[in-house]
């Protein structure tokens, strides 16, 4: 009875992570469709340097806070607003992103705001690189002591990904090793890293 009443929790959490997981999914998808038309813009001389850092900054900003609020929900908190501690670190993942729109933006423009280069950037990966910290910050504050298992997502794996697959920790101890999808510190700097960490149960599994 015991494992069945186990297994019923495990689905009960599987369905529950499934659906977030689209929400999130759509919040990327319509984020990564936006950045994308800023750079085709910019690709066709449309916007100048400033405009087209300002627009890069908002999308971030509106769409940094939706994908935070589905972290939130993920790991079991409903809202519509943040508030305290989650608006403070909000506004510091908002600020550490404001570095690589300026980067782009340089790389894209002269200083007199002409375009010396073509807006080729690949916005599916900018944009998977970009939200996933704002949806892990969200997946944090809600549910650190949560257990969570590494699965593998719809792209090849480097070294670190291969070896975290199928591993279960709590949620704050996969961030004290900081071992998190889409990384800094994944050999694969998960620019292309599909993979999740989802909610499970049971006991923790590896050793990272």
């Amino acid at each position: 009875e015991g494992t069945e009443s186990g297994q019923a929790a495990e689905e009960t959490i599987a369905d529950d992570s499934e659906q977030i997981e689209k929400e999130y999914d759509a919040t990327k998808s319509t984020f990564t469709s936006d950045i994308a038309g800023i750079l085709q813009d910019a690709a066709d001389g449309g916007v100048s340097k400033a405009s087209f850092s300002a627009r890069m900054r908002s999308s971030i900003n509106t769409y940094g806070k939706a994908a935070y609020l589905d972290g939130l929900q993920s790991g079991g908190v409903e809202t519509d607003t943040l508030e305290g501690d989650d608006s403070d670190t909000f506004a510091g993942l908002l600020a550490s992103q404001s570095s690589y729109v300026s980067d782009i933006a340089s790389r894209l423009y002269n200083a007199d705001e002409t375009l010396i280069a073509n807006a080729d950037y690949n916005a599916s990966l900018w944009a998977n690189k970009t939200l996933t910290p704002f949806y892990q910050a969200g997946v944090i504050s809600a549910d650190k002591s949560g257990m969570y298992e590494w699965k593998y997502g719809d792209t090849e794996h480097c070294d670190d990904c291969l070896r975290l697959n199928g591993q279960k920790h709590r949620m704050k101890d996969w961030m004290a090793k900081d071992w998190l999808p889409q990384g800094d510190n994944l050999e694969c700097k998960g620019f292309n890293c599909q993979c999740q960490l989802i909610k499970t149960t049971g006991k923790a599994k590896g050793s990272y």
